[in-house]
């Protein structure tokens, strides 16, 4: 008697189910009880080995390399911004208070912070642009006091707050009845 494959009994199983549940029949399928015999997986010579290809040799374009970016020290940072200008006496009314700068790097945005004496309110500036730069901000703009305190740094995303400039000047205010 000759045995079947699993997988070709495993598909007359199922064939004929379909069918008898086509026909509405009950049909017996026969199960053989005798075991399958197991076929050696073939495998190569022992003295069989690849017969060469031809691999090219390697150019000789040079590749890409990256070159690593120094991080500046804080040190340098602050060597390298200069706060030119800031205004450091009596402004009038109908003036402008000018700050100005040079060196702000690219990583590092420079804030300025213009605050009444004594109070923490005011007025923040943040400057994301890097370079050299002049800000001017009319007096009108500036906090209702007599006496103003300033605060300009530079914020580095891996020193945090560095480089401060600071000063005073006052505001003249001009009192109307």
């Amino acid at each position: 008697m000759r045995v079947l494959h699993p997988v070709c009994r495993a598909l007359l199983i199922l064939l004929s189910l379909l069918l008898g549940a086509c026909a509405n029949q009950r049909i017996t399928v026969p199960v053989s009880t005798t075991l399958a015999q197991t076929v050696p997986l073939q495998t190569l010579p022992p003295t069989w080995t690849p017969t060469a290809t031809f691999t090219p040799a390697p150019t000789r374009a040079p590749s890409a390399t990256t070159t690593a970016i120094p991080t500046l020290s804080s040190q340098e940072l602050c060597d390298q911004f200069m706060l030119l200008a800031a205004p450091d006496t009596e402004i009038q009314p109908d003036s402008v208070a000018t700050f100005a700068w040079k060196g702000v790097p690219t990583s590092a945005p420079m804030k300025l912070y213009i605050t009444e004496r004594g109070s923490r309110a005011g007025l923040l500036v943040d400057v994301p642009i890097p370079g050299d730069n002049i800000l001017r901000i009319p007096a009108a703009r500036l906090p209702d006091s007599r006496q103003l305190d300033w605060k300009a740094w530079l914020q580095d995303p891996l020193y945090g707050a560095i480089c401060t400039h600071s000063g005073s000047f006052t505001r003249r205010v001009v009192l109307t009845f």
